[in-house]
């Protein structure tokens, strides 16, 4: 049961990120210069520090895969240091502003396609999260859409 409650928090949190883009974020993102707009999408990214929650799970329950713990964690952090090195070059107006923004976007692609894969293979125990339930049915949803929009808008020409 918890792993049906799981899958449709997320569906329908998907929905909804995947609605409020279309209806209201990605209208107004196109009013603005394409860096700004690519800035925006970026700022969830910045965030990623959430994931190393994921060692704090695996360090007090067994139960836990290490592995998906040290996948989770280290792949988000890296994904945010990303992401805070292309904001600041972005911000700045740095010959290579929209490069990181592109490195940004396919190291956390990368992640979150290896971080399925390992959750899937190590049988990560869903109820066994607890308050950590909360950061993929909610957070990984704005995610998938933030890197989705950012493949669109890094594709356009200024």
């Amino acid at each position: 049961m918890d792993s049906t409650v799981f899958y449709l928090q997320f569906g329908l949190s998907l929905i909804v990120y995947g609605l409020l883009a279309a209806w209201f974020i990605v209208p107004w993102l196109r009013r603005m210069p394409r860096p700004q707009a690519i800035l925006i999408l970026l700022v969830p990214h910045a965030f990623r520090s959430l994931g190393l929650y994921a060692l704090t799970q695996a360090a007090f329950n067994p139960a836990i895969p290490e592995s998906w713990a040290d996948i989770t964690a280290y792949g988000d952090a890296i994904t945010q240091v990303t992401a805070m090195l292309a904001l600041i070059a972005l911000h700045y107006e740095w010959r290579a502003a929209i490069a990181c923004a592109w490195l940004c976007n396919i190291v956390g692609s990368l992640d979150f396609a290896v971080g399925v894969y390992v959750s899937i293979t190590t049988q990560v125990p869903i109820h066994l999260l607890y308050a950590g339930w909360f950061l993929p049915v909610f957070f990984l949803p704005l995610l998938l859409w933030s890197h989705f929009y950012l493949y669109r808008f890094l594709m356009l020409r200024d």
